[in-house]
């Protein structure tokens, strides 16, 4: 990571007032984790700053973070576990994360060199706020939060004030945003704690689940702040002894779209037209800590007009070191799975994800769906038909229906399937749609002599060995809101 010394040219110039609410005094985003999830997680208690309905344009926002320390002057004299280098090291990491998961949106995000220290006091319950101030009047000229890209982050002695809390910034400066972030050092959970805390500055509430426990034959469900553990917008999670921390995940769909940085057909959408009855849909999901492919959904139900986003959480890429994909916490009910999560609306046209219950046999449940399972809600049905390894697809169908819609036919899609590359040994096949219905995003299933190949879903393909005998094709489909899927095979 490129260090500055100095504010990057033209970030200086006239203090100014934070535009946004800042969370209360003491709200955290930690959890404590002992094998199963025992401790509650508090929610920002300040209100969410109404803003726009959608994010503005991203403006490949350079952003650039001034850090300090606090040095704790309370009679408990709190210090820190890690060395100077250690922290920046974290922090480095965070923005990082940032740059990486926003697909270079945010352009680049660096650092003040050094660490300026600040005093402040951790037994008072204002010691964030305080500490901004004095961070603040270290980079006099320099103006955060806005749409800045300027943030004042804040690290403090292990159990100073709240693990981490943030300013909470507008939709409608999204990642071109800045703000302050304080966070203690907690070694086991710091790394977490800043991404998400970076991640309300750029606008983020807080991700919840829906929970549900059964006690004398009876099954609650609630709605539960912070604990949808899928999501860099969960709490923190403090790992098991012996075993590393635990990463943030990849961004999830929801996120990404809300930030405006979702590829071409990496979230595709379904919903149904007006008077339209009901459409069936099939798709092959990349596991969401992938780079590429489709690797998610967006869903609208045509009962309610609650919108629904699908993600395949395989553990695999970005998603690897992440809670959910450590086997010894699946008694929390956090395993791999195809995760389902509705956006609620908050005030001023904001919203936030919630994680929804999956019904099933199993005990206790699984907070994401499995092969075979599936879920409905309203005019909504999410089966997973096939779960495939950590490399592979999960394989999704996803049927609306509106009891009052009578039109049952949908207009067809037009296309073509082709195949490029010689099929020898070693070499890569790639599939080729041709002419299709614009608009159109595609599933693939590579063929042997006719009959699909196991797991060979992506639009390009590895020749084996031994090809003599084998013909090797491609089925296409296209598939896009208000059409009926099309499939066709290569010649």
């Amino acid at each position: 990571m490129h260090l500055s010394a100095t504010p990057p040219p033209g970030r200086r110039g006239r203090s100014g007032r934070r535009r946004h609410r800042v969370a209360a005094a003491g709200a955290a985003c930690a959890l404590v984790l002992g094998g199963a999830l025992t401790a509650a997680v508090p929610a920002h208690a300040g209100p969410v700053t109404p803003v726009a309905a959608v994010p503005a344009a991203i403006t490949t926002a350079v952003h650039q973070a001034y850090v300090v320390k606090l040095i704790d002057t309370s009679p408990q004299g709190r210090t820190f576990p890690e060395t100077d280098a250690q922290l920046l090291a974290h922090v480095d990491g965070a923005l990082d994360y940032w740059v990486d998961q926003s697909d270079q949106a945010i352009s680049s995000f660096t650092r003040t060199a050094g660490l300026p220290t600040i005093n402040g006091d951790c037994s008072a319950s204002n010691v964030h706020s305080s500490a901004w101030t004095a961070g603040h009047a270290l980079f006099p000229g320099v103006t955060f939060g806005g749409a800045t890209g300027n943030h004042l982050i804040v690290l403090a002695p292990s159990g100073c004030g709240p693990t981490g809390i943030a300013s909470i910034g507008s939709l409608a400066n999204g990642l071109n945003s800045g703000g302050d972030v304080f966070v203690s050092d907690s070694p086991s959970i710091i790394d977490t704690s800043l991404v998400h805390e970076l991640g309300h500055n750029f606008s983020f509430d807080h991700a919840n689940a829906v929970r549900c426990t059964a006690s004398g034959g009876t099954t609650t469900c609630a709605e539960e702040g912070g604990r949808d553990f899928y999501s860099v917008m969960a709490a923190s999670v403090i790992g098991l002894a012996g075993r590393p921390p635990f990463l943030s995940t990849a961004l999830g769909s929801f996120e990404r779209a809300r930030l405006g940085v979702t590829k071409t057909c990496e979230v595709p959408a379904l919903s149904l037209g007006s008077g339209q009855h009901d459409v069936t849909a099939t798709y092959d999901l990349w596991g969401r800590g992938t780079k590429d492919g489709t690797r998610g959904l967006k869903i609208v139900d045509p009962t309610t007009s609650d919108t629904y986003f699908l993600d395949w959480r395989n553990k695999s890429g970005r998603d690897a070191g992440a809670y959910y994909a450590e086997s010894l916490v699946a008694a929390s009910g956090f395993v791999p799975g195809v995760t389902v999560d509705k956006v609620k609306a908050l005030s001023g046209g904001n919203s936030q994800s919630v994680l929804q219950a999956i019904t099933q046999a199993t005990s206790p449940r699984n907070l994401s769906l499995q092969a075979a399972e599936t879920y409905t809600a309203g005019g909504l049905s999410v089966r997973v038909d096939a779960t495939g390894a950590a490399t592979g697809t999960a394989q999704v169908t996803v049927t609306l229906t509106n009891p009052s819609g009578t039109n049952t036919t949908l207009p067809a899609q037009q296309g073509t399937a082709a195949v490029t590359g010689t099929p020898t040994a070693g070499a890569t096949l790639t599939a080729v749609p041709t002419n299709w219905t614009a608009g159109s995003c595609y599933r693939y299933q590579w063929l042997d002599n006719g009959t699909a190949i196991t797991a060979a879903r992506a639009a390009t393909f590895t020749v084996p060995a031994n090809p003599a005998g084998h013909v090797y094709t491609v089925r296409i489909t296209g598939q896009q809101s208000g059409y009926q899927p099309r499939t066709v095979t290569s010649p």
